[in-house]
């Protein structure tokens, strides 16, 4: 009986230290994830007229929240119409989706390069020719 026990409280630490385990990759996922958007965004607005570069970035950077609030609200709903095993297999279906349209990325977002904002560098040195 004393064995059944122990190995009952065992099975449970681990169960915990897995749940612990798991959850602090999903954090560390999670943050490169909101990194690399926002890196992203702010690669997108470069390209922007240099008068609406900031504008651009925080419309993108407050639709992004936005998004995420909505649906974080709408996710206990969903779970409890359909269940947590079709919210998560869906939510991986969406996760893995995302990566064609990565590889349909323009190419000056793509690259390492600083080239995006070279758009709007020529549409400053251009209306400063202008003005001369």
């Amino acid at each position: 009986m004393f064995i059944l026990r122990f190995l009952c409280y065992t099975e449970i630490i681990m169960c915990t230290d897995i749940a612990i385990l798991t959850l602090l990759v999903l954090l560390l996922l999670s943050g490169i994830i909101t990194t690399v958007t926002f890196t992203f965004m702010m690669q997108c607005s470069r390209s922007a007229n240099a008068d609406i570069q900031a504008t651009h970035y925080t419309t993108l950077a407050t639709v992004e929240v936005l998004g995420k609030l909505s649906f974080t609200a709408a996710c206990g709903w969903l779970a409890d119409i359909f269940g947590y095993r079709f919210l998560f297999l869906s939510f991986a279906t969406l996760s893995v989706t995302v990566l064609p349209l990565l590889k349909a990325c323009p190419e000056e977002i793509a690259s390492s390069e600083p080239g995006c904002y070279s758009t709007a560098e020529t549409e400053i040195t251009e209306t400063k020719d202008k003005e001369e």
